[in-house]
C-alpha cells in the first residue's frame, strides 16, 4: 500500500473527528513510555528526554509510526508492537542522504528498536512479516538422511 492510500484511508491529520475510536498513541523512546510533556526530564539532561513520537493505526492492522529526536545525540527508540504478524518497515529516515531518505518500495524491515540520529525524523510502515518456511517433518528428513546414505554407499 503507499502511503497516500494509507493517508486517504487514515486522514486524522485533515480531519481530527475520522480519528475518534482509532488506536492513536503517543510514544517516548522507551518502552512503553509517553514522551515528558514537562520537560522535567529534557532540564536532567536524561539521554532522549525530548524524542517524541506518535503511531496512528488504520483498518486491518494498517499502522503508521512517526519519530522526531530534537537532541543533539543519538536516541535509540524502542518501537510499540506493530500489530499481529506485523513488523515496521522503515519509508523515511531525513538522517540518511538522497536516495536512500525515503524507501517506499524496498525499506529495510525492522524489529523493536530504530537509532534516530540527531535532529532527524523517521517514519515507519506496519507491513505483514514475511512467512517462515513450513517445519521440516520427521519423514522429510528421514527420506533425506536415506538419500545421503545411499550416495555414500555409491
Amino acid at each position: 500500500m503507499l502511503l497516500a492510500d494509507f493517508h486517504l484511508s487514515t486522514c486524522c491529520c485533515c480531519d481530527p473527528c475520522r480519528c475518534m475510536g482509532r488506536a492513536n498513541s503517543w510514544h517516548g523512546a522507551g518502552p512503553m513510555t509517553v514522551p515528558d510533556w514537562s520537560g522535567e526530564a529534557a532540564a536532567a539532561l536524561l539521554p532522549g528526554s525530548n524524542y517524541v513520537a506518535f503511531m496512528v493505526k488504520g483498518e486491518q492492522q494498517q499502522a503508521i509510526y512517526v519519530g522526531f529526536n530534537p537532541n543533539p545525540e543519538p536516541c535509540s527508540a524502542s518501537l510499540p508492537p506493530p500489530g499481529l504478524r506485523m513488523q515496521w518497515k522503515r519509508l523515511v529516515d531525513t538522517a540518511r542522504l538522497p536516495p536512500q531518505d525515503v524507501a517506499v518500495q524496498a525499506g529495510e524491515l525492522l524489529h523493536s528498536e530504530y537509532v534516530v540520529a540527531p535532529g532527524a525524523a523517521i517514519m515507519l510502515e506496519a507491513v505483514p512479516r514475511p512467512a517462515a518456511p513450513p517445519p521440516q517433518t520427521r519423514v522429510a528428513v528421514q527420506q533425506a538422511s536415506s538419500v545421503y546414505q545411499r550416495m555414500g554407499e555409491a
